[in-house]
């Protein structure tokens, strides 16, 4: 499984779930689990976002001005 973790450079949780539970019939109860193969493999599995969905356009251009 790890050998197969370390194939690409970046993925999703559902993707390891999906492998697990049809190829290996392995359904973890938690999420840690499936973090501790990520961990274990040296995968960075924390999701990223490109903007912070709360911000504030107009606060953001006035904090710019100061």
């Amino acid at each position: 499984m790890l050998s197969w973790l370390s194939k690409k450079d970046c993925w999703e949780l559902g993707e390891l779930e999906y492998k697990l539970a049809f190829e290996y019939e392995v359904i973890y109860e938690s999420k840690q689990s499936y973090y501790d193969l990520f961990d274990t493999a040296d995968i960075a599995w924390k999701k990223t976002t490109k903007l912070n969905p709360k911000a504030n356009p107009e606060a953001v251009a006035e904090k710019k001005r100061d």
